[in-house]
């Protein structure tokens, strides 16, 4: 019976399917079922409203008493006079055709209509596909494959028996079909037509994104199909369409994808700046390790160069001390020629060769002393016959003296032979000490590896010096070959 206009402003909000537009009374047992048929039709609402709206008049039906069992089966089967299957049915009709194709269709799945059960993986919850989501999701099921669990009780995505091939969306429901692997699963498929009164569609979908997590039922507002299973009605959450969701992501709220999105952003733009940085450490590392290995090369270079000439200065030095000629402490030739040797080494060590000698401790060759004949040359008074002869010796000796040093360095100068075990300066003897590290006697030679430990220890001595320390001791012959 239809309500006046007085009627119906009379009565208050919750007496309507979708209370604040007061569309769709649900007063009586009457409108109750009048609301339910004229629902889909009804203009202006949102798919929301209508979900609402429905479950609002199910609810009313069941405070009433009301047997709605048949109602989604008699608008389903309205929907369309050309669909063959019942509502709630998986029909495989048996037609002939390719020995490996068997045709089925029927229903996957409500929209916009609470599921009658929490569908697996919703952590409880029931759940809504709504049509937007429908829609877009829908050719994400052309391809995707049937499978079926041998007791048809449950899923088994490793057993694939078929594929979709088509789907569309007719009223509030998904219809679906295409063929199973007849051939390659007779048992199943056999199985499948001898209990097909009994059996429907359990849908599987993943990237699920909802309106809200924690609500109940919770709205499915995106989501991606990646096959569908064959079972029997009563393991499916939709009791009235035999159909079930796997909804084994369901909890992920497009909050949460977004802000995982966020993340998976920034980490990305971390390890590239890391990258940068590696990049740029290793290119410094590889360009100062050249600078070293040029220093290096340029150091052995000018060793070689200047070291037969050390070595000369070395073995004049060793003759004139033999012979006890300028021994002196600390101005004696012996001492400046060592430290002449010493000097062109460490030198070249640092990649370069010396042009000149700053002199060992501010100390130059110089004349102290004058000649009597220069003194009489200046003026001064003429000598007597025993200086004169005095003086004349002094000559003679000073004459076979120049002619032994003459010798000295021409034996300096051919000597190409290796002079034999080297001494070290004194001032290579301190910084030795400081490292302690001890010459060895008897012709024992140092490790490399004992050197190198033993410099590295040692605070305050930089890569030149070390250098320079380990030069000395090879070519002093006291250190082993690397």
């Amino acid at each position: 019976m239809a309500l006046t206009t007085k009627e119906r402003d009379a009565l208050p909000d919750s007496s309507f399917a979708v209370p604040g537009k007061k569309e769709l009374p649900i007063h009586d047992a009457e409108h109750v079922r009048l609301a339910h048929d004229l629902l889909e039709r009804t203009e202006g609402l949102t798919g929301e409203e209508k979900v609402r709206a429905r479950e609002r008049i199910l609810q009313r039906a069941k405070e009433l008493g009301i047997d709605t069992k048949s109602w989604k089966a008699h608008a389903d089967t309205a929907l369309d006079s050309t669909v063959i299957l019942q509502a709630m049915a998986l029909n495989i009709p048996d037609t002939p055709g390719h020995p490996n194709k068997h045709p089925f269709k029927g229903i996957l799945t409500r929209i916009d209509e609470p599921s009658d059960a929490p569908p697996g993986g919703s952590g409880g919850k029931r759940v809504i596909l709504t049509r937007a989501a429908a829609k877009k999701a829908l050719p994400t099921l052309l391809g995707m494959p049937i499978d079926v669990k041998r007791n048809l009780s449950d899923h088994d995505v490793k057993h694939k028996v078929g594929t979709i091939t088509a789907a569309t969306i007719e009223g509030n429901a998904i219809a679906i079909e295409g063929f199973l692997y007849a051939a390659d699963f007779p048992d199943e498929v056999r199985h499948i037509q001898s209990k097909r009164d009994e059996l429907g569609f359990s849908w599987e979908i993943k990237n699920i994104f909802v309106k809200d997590a924690n609500a109940d039922p919770m709205v499915i507002t995106d989501c991606t199909f990646t096959g569908a299973a064959i079972l029997y009605k009563d393991k499916a959450a939709y009791t009235s369409t035999s159909l079930a969701a796997s909804a084994e992501e369901i909890t992920m709220t497009k909050e949460i994808m977004e802000a995982i999105e966020g993340l998976g952003k920034k980490l990305d733009d971390t390890k590239t700046e890391l990258t940068g940085r590696i990049d740029k450490i290793e290119a410094s590392a590889s360009k100062n390790q050249e600078e070293a290995l040029k220093q290096i090369n340029a150091g052995k270079e000018h060793m070689a160069k200047i070291e037969p000439h050390a070595a000369a200065l070395e073995s004049c030095a060793a003759a004139m001390e033999k012979d006890g000629i300028g021994g002196h402490h600390r101005t004696g030739h012996v001492k400046a020629l060592r430290a002449m040797a010493d000097h062109l080494r460490a030198s070249a060590a640092m990649g370069k060769i010396a042009d000149s000698w700053p002199g060992y401790e501010g100390f130059h060759a110089s004349s102290e002393t004058q000649t009597a004949g220069n003194n009489a040359a200046n003026g001064g008074n003429a000598a007597d016959p025993a200086k004169e002869k005095e003086l004349s010796e002094l000559k003679d000796k000073v004459s076979a003296l120049t002619t032994q040093v003459a010798d000295l360095k021409a034996k300096a100068a051919s000597n190409t032979q290796d002079p034999g075990r080297k001494t070290v300066s004194p001032q290579m003897n301190a910084l030795l000490a400081r490292a302690g590290i001890t010459l060895p006697q008897d012709g024992g030679k140092l490790s490399q590896v004992a050197v190198n430990k033993a410099l590295e220890a040692c605070n305050g001595l930089d890569p030149r010096t070390r250098m320079e320390i380990k030069g000395q001791l090879r070519n002093a012959g006291l250190l082993e070959a690397a």
